[in-house]
């Protein structure tokens, strides 16, 4: 890793103490693989908030939704420890989540605006 790699990686990292961030290499790299073994449970997005150290959701394919801290992300998210707190299909319209689209709208009506604007946003 170049300084300039380096540089920006950490600075990705300490964005994420005020905002929610969506590790987009987690999400391209599991959705690659996913399309490829044809199997949607290997499709991933993850999102964390705190910097260095902080929380994290996890949501695969299959509507599954993990939620936990994480440690050590220095330079990046790629690098620190995960610590599952739990995991579930949230419920979504009365009824646990089947899929990604499902999973995801859940917690985005639990997180709400502030959660959507976050993730949205471009750096």
């Amino acid at each position: 890793m170049t300084k300039k790699e380096f540089d920006y990686w950490w600075g990705q990292t300490q964005k994420s103490k005020w905002a929610w961030k969506r590790d987009y290499i987690t999400g391209e790299n599991s959705r690659l693989r996913s399309e490829r073994e044809n199997n949607p449970a290997l499709y991933r997005e993850l999102f964390y908030k705190g910097g260095e150290d902080g929380i994290y959701i996890e949501i695969d394919g299959t509507g599954k939704v993990e939620v936990g801290e994480y440690q050590g992300a220095y330079p990046h998210i790629g690098e620190a420890i995960f610590t599952t707190k739990h995991k579930n299909n949230p419920m979504h319209k009365g009824k646990p989540a089947e899929n990604f689209e499902d999973a995801l709208t859940a917690i985005m009506e639990r997180l709400g605006v502030q959660f959507l604007i976050d993730i949205l946003a471009v750096n």
